[in-house]
């Protein structure tokens, strides 16, 4: 357990970069696991702990995406001495930007912000409600997608412990829509699977409008939750770009340019 309910994933080297990861809707550390192996040369791996799981598991869920950032942000000021990488996929990409808008107006000096799985934060053309499903055809989308194991789902214990964290995290991802907030400075990188269900390639292309340095698109064969037959192809990814940062200085701003 780390520090106030955020979770090291490996041992703190100050020299490092601090890769500060944010889960799907109702996942928490499990989704980030076996990280700590293939990063452990390039970053520190922190992960937030937040209200509706694990050792926060009794604490209600939070439903604005605002009010979790909230939570968050009193935890990880220790860790904004070292070099920072944001990562987030699906409900969490919207967090992980929520998150870097908020560090770069204190000053942090974040080198990437990578995003899996998620439309631009102003994107909301043609966007599905998920929270305002009923229980069973939630959970039936849930299990298509592969965020939920068709054994468990079948649970009372799932209905009753984690249903009601899934469905905040989804009101919280459905209704954030901000308006107010200034460009990033830092870069993105967008990873996407070609058989996403969820979120479509033009809801992508939005997070040009979020940052005035360059965005970055990866696309790969997978589905929503970037696994290939039990391989975790958005871990490669990360990898692939923490090995590429130069994290000798901070991040500047280049123009906005896109990369496919």
């Amino acid at each position: 357990m780390g520090n106030h309910f955020i979770r090291e994933l490996s041992a703190s080297r100050p020299s490092a970069v601090n890769l500060i990861c944010f889960a799907h809707a109702g996942g928490g550390t499990s989704r980030y696991r076996n990280w700590h192996a293939e990063l452990q040369e390039y970053a520190n791996i922190l992960i937030p702990v937040i209200p509706g799981r694990e050792e926060r598991f009794i604490e209600p869920a939070y439903s604005k995406l605002e009010q979790v950032a909230d939570d968050i942000f009193t935890r990880i000021k220790t860790y904004l001495d070292a070099p920072l990488v944001l990562a987030g996929i699906s409900y969490g990409g919207l967090l992980a930007y929520e998150m870097a808008t908020r560090l770069e107006q204190h000053g942090a000096n974040i080198h990437a912000l990578m995003i899996a799985s998620q439309r631009a934060p102003h994107y909301h053309k043609n966007q599905q409600n998920w929270y305002q499903m009923p229980d069973e055809e939630l959970i039936e989308c849930l299990v298509e997608l592969g965020g939920v194991n068709v054994q468990d789902a079948a649970t009372p214990e799932f209905y009753e412990l984690f249903l009601s964290t899934i469905r905040a995290d989804l009101k919280a991802s459905d209704d954030y829509a901000p308006t107010d907030k200034a460009p990033l400075m830092c870069p993105i990188h967008i990873c996407q699977g070609l058989y996403d269900q969820v979120i479509d390639r033009q809801a992508t292309r939005g997070w040009l409008d979020v940052t005035v340095n360059t965005v970055e698109w990866r696309e790969f064969n997978a589905g929503h939750f970037l696994f290939d037959e039990q391989k975790d192809i958005w871990l490669q990814d990360v990898k692939s770009v923490l090995a590429k940062l130069s994290l000798q200085t901070p991040p500047t701003p280049q123009g906005n340019h896109a990369h496919v």
